[in-house]
């Protein structure tokens, strides 16, 4: 199994915001929800490949692409919010392991 990175310190990362890293090659967004848990997917949305931290927005425990606003939950479950509140399944986005430990983010490739 690969060995946790340290991607960002803590104090780099408020609620609500989105930070682009790098883990093992792959381009990742970090991101903390509002309660302030801290969370590590894919940087690209999978509908048009936007990178999360250039159009990416938190609303509550949801990441969410604002080019199309597909929502992405802190699992990654892809979902649309349909006007009458319920949620149309959409495509997944990759959620890794993540950890804040020592006053850093740290995340596990695979």
């Amino acid at each position: 199994m690969a060995e946790p990175v340290a991607l960002l310190r803590s104090t780099e990362l408020e609620p609500g915001a989105i930070r682009a890293a790098e883990l093992d090659g792959a381009e990742v967004v970090v991101w903390r929800d509002h309660d302030g848990g801290v969370h590590v997917h894919d940087a690209r949305c999978p509908h048009a490949w936007n990178h999360l931290a250039a159009v990416g927005a938190v609303d509550g425990p949801d990441l969410v692409c604002t080019a199309h606003f597909w929502r992405f939950d802190t699992a990654g479950c892809g979902t649309r919010r349909l006007s009458d509140g319920s949620r149309e399944p959409m495509r997944d986005l990759r959620a890794y392991p993540c950890v804040e430990q020592d006053g850093w983010i740290w995340a596990t490739p695979g």
